[in-house]
């Protein structure tokens, strides 16, 4: 039969303690596995749909600005053809040539304005595209606040 000694005792309780601490590290383990894997699962929700938003509005005025710079290509390929024309009129001494170079400076002026509209267009959708991460970061981080304050939020 065990004696029911002093020693006994303490050396139950400090088992019992042991295996209390033992328990309570592994449920705390458990709780931040649970925690970090909801985390990163709100993180690539959130990664994702910034993602969307910012590549969504990006593709629709790339597309714009890429169309634009097309047709100056064209524009720029017309010019050449007649700056040839011109040169050849030049050589043969034709004094309609300078009424066709005087043409072409008009042609060039006017994609020389559309390529800087397209810059412009480009450094203003700069500016818009960190407003819109700014924006979706501040959203980003109010709902990670919500989500781990208990306490409802203020009005």
């Amino acid at each position: 039969m065990a004696e029911n000694t002093f020693g006994s005792r303490l050396k139950a309780l400090l088992l019992a303690l042991l295996n209390a601490t033992l328990l309570l590290a592994l449920l705390l383990v458990i709780g931040l596995w649970l925690l970090l894997g909801r985390a990163q699962d709100f993180v690539a929700d959130t990664a994702a749909m910034a993602a969307s938003a910012a590549g969504a509005e990006l593709w629709e005025k790339a597309g714009a600005q890429i169309a634009g710079l097309g047709s100056a290509a064209e524009g720029i390929k017309g010019i050449e053809a007649r700056i040839d024309g011109a040169m050849t009129k030049v050589v043969a001494g034709d004094s309609a040539a300078a009424t066709e170079l005087q043409g072409l400076r008009s042609d060039v002026q006017g994609l020389n304005a559309t390529i800087g509209s397209a810059r412009d267009t480009l450094v203003s959708f700069r500016s818009d595209t960190s407003g819109s991460l700014i924006e979706v970061l501040r959203a980003f981080l109010t709902d990670l606040a919500a989500r781990l304050d208990p306490a409802p939020a203020a009005s």
